[in-house]
């Protein structure tokens, strides 16, 4: 399941329903990822939509707030 998102330049991307909550529940990881560009929101949407399984996204998601508190981009 996927949630819409409008990122800054009005685009609106089908945003993981476990990616969205991952960012609402730590507010750092949120924050960082409302800093990206475009882009790098998007790849790392992609990242977690391109897995098979919903314990595959669960991981993926992970990797992805880890990356997002260590200050690394996509």
């Amino acid at each position: 399941m996927s949630t819409p998102k409008t990122l800054a330049d009005s685009t609106t991307l089908e945003m993981p329903a476990q990616l969205l909550k991952a960012l609402a529940y730590d507010p750092a990881a949120g924050a960082s990822f409302d800093e990206l560009s475009t882009e790098q929101q998007r790849r790392f949407i992609d990242f977690v939509s391109a897995a098979r399984s919903s314990a595959e996204r669960e991981e993926r998601t992970a990797q992805v707030v880890q990356k997002l508190l260590k200050g690394e981009r996509p």
